[in-house]
C-alpha cells in the first residue's frame, strides 16, 4: 500500500509539472505571437527638413567641397533608434568625422529615426546640432522594434505577461526549458534583422533617393575614418556602382554577403523596386540579392580596401587596426571615456 501511495504521489507531481510546463509554453507562445503581430510596417511620424545654418552656407570650405563633387549629389543615409552607443558617437565622433572628410562635408544627410517616444525631441535636437552645416532630413518613425537583450531563464517567463507570473512559482520555473528560451531569442533576432531593412524599404517606397547620384548608407557608430579612396573612386571610376564590404572577405570561396552597416551605391544601378521585398535569411543576404544582377554580376562593385572583418562576422573593420582601416564599426566602452576612440586620417 505504501508503494502504491508513493507511486501515486510521484504521478501527481509529474502531472503537475506537465501542466505547469504546458501553461508556461502556452503563455510564451502567446507573448511571442503578440510580439510578432506588433512588428508590422512602421508608422511614419513625419519628415522634417533642416537647412544648413546661415553661417555654414557662406563658408568658403563648404563651397570648395561642393565644387569638388561637381554636379554629383550624394546622400548619407543613416538609421538609428538612438541607442546610447549611437548617441555617444554622434556627440563625440561625428563632428570630427565631418571635419575630416570632404566627402561627408559635401553630402546631404537623411536619418531614419525611430527612438523611444520619450527620446524623440532630444534625439532630433542632437541630430540638428551634429549636422548643423548639412542639408538634414529626419524621417521620424514609431519605435516598433525593441532591442531586447537575450532572455535568461530567470526573466523569460516574466516578460510574457501577468498570466504566467500568477501561474508560475519557484518550483515550476525550474522547468522552463532552454529550447523555449532559444526559440524566443531566435525570433527576436529575426525581428532585428527585419528591422534593419525597414529604413531601406521606406526609402524605396517613398523615393527618398531619387534626386541623388550616390547613397552612402551607415549607422552612427560606423565611421568613415579616411575618405580618400572613396572620393577618388566616386569621382574617377565611372564603371564603379557599388562600394562594398564583404562579410566573407577572409573566406572568398563562400561568395558574397555584403555588409549593411556600411555601403555606397550609385542609384542609377539600383534595380527597380530595390529593397521593397527583401529576400534571404538576414539583412545582409537580402541586400546582396538586391544588387546581385545589376552591380555584382556586372562587375561594377569595388571592395573598400582594408575594411573587411577578420572573422565571419558582418562588422566593418572587425579586429583590424583602427588606425589604418578606412571604415570602422567599433563598439567602444563609453562608461569610462567620452573621447572619440577613432584616430582619423590626416
Amino acid at each position: 500500500a505504501s508503494l502504491v501511495g508513493l507511486c501515486a504521489v510521484i504521478l501527481a507531481i509529474l502531472l503537475y509539472c506537465y501542466y505547469q510546463i504546458t501553461m508556461i509554453e502556452s503563455s510564451m507562445k502567446k507573448g511571442l505571437k503578440k510580439l510578432l503581430v506588433e512588428q508590422q510596417e512602421p508608422q511614419s511620424q513625419g519628415s522634417f527638413y533642416f537647412p544648413p545654418s546661415a553661417s555654414s552656407t557662406s563658408s568658403t570650405s563648404m563651397t570648395n567641397n561642393k565644387t569638388i563633387l561637381g554636379d554629383l549629389k550624394i546622400l548619407v543615409f543613416m538609421t538609428t533608434h538612438m541607442s546610447s552607443q549611437h548617441e555617444m558617437y554622434l556627440r563625440s565622433c561625428w563632428p570630427q568625422a565631418l571635419k575630416n572628410s570632404k566627402l561627408l562635408q559635401s553630402s546631404d544627410i537623411a536619418v531614419y529615426l525611430n527612438p523611444p517616444f520619450q527620446q524623440r525631441q532630444t534625439s532630433m535636437q542632437l541630430l540638428k546640432n551634429t549636422f548643423a552645416h548639412q542639408n538634414l532630413t529626419i524621417h521620424l518613425y514609431n519605435n516598433t522594434r525593441n532591442d531586447a537583450e537575450p532572455l535568461s531563464a530567470a526573466t523569460a517567463t516574466a516578460n510574457t505577461g501577468t498570466e504566467t507570473k500568477t501561474k508560475t512559482n519557484a518550483f515550476s520555473s525550474w522547468f522552463q526549458t532552454k529550447s523555449m528560451i532559444q526559440k524566443q531569442n531566435k525570433a527576436m533576432s529575426i525581428i532585428k534583422q527585419s528591422g534593419a531593412m525597414d529604413a531601406l524599404q521606406q526609402a524605396s517606397k517613398h523615393n527618398w533617393f531619387q534626386n541623388y547620384d550616390w547613397i552612402i548608407r551607415l549607422n552612427p557608430d560606423v565611421i568613415i575614418r579616411n575618405d580618400t579612396w572613396m572620393l577618388d573612386t566616386i569621382l574617377h571610376d565611372p564603371s564603379a556602382s557599388g562600394l562594398f564590404i564583404n562579410c566573407f572577405q577572409e573566406y572568398p570561396t563562400r561568395g558574397y554577403k555584403l555588409h549593411t552597416d556600411f555601403f555606397a551605391v550609385k542609384t542609377q544601378d539600383l534595380p527597380r523596386g530595390a529593397f521593397q521585398h527583401p529576400q534571404g535569411r538576414n539583412a545582409e543576404m537580402a541586400f546582396t540579392m538586391d544588387v546581385q544582377e545589376t552591380i555584382l554580376d556586372q562587375k561594377k562593385h569595388r571592395w573598400v580596401p582594408g575594411a573587411g572583418p577578420k572573422r565571419d562576422i558582418c562588422r566593418a573593420g572587425l579586429e583590424r587596426d583602427i588606425a589604418t582601416t578606412d571604415v570602422t564599426h567599433f563598439h567602444h566602452d563609453w562608461n569610462f571615456d567620452y573621447k572619440c576612440p577613432i584616430p582619423f586620417a590626416g
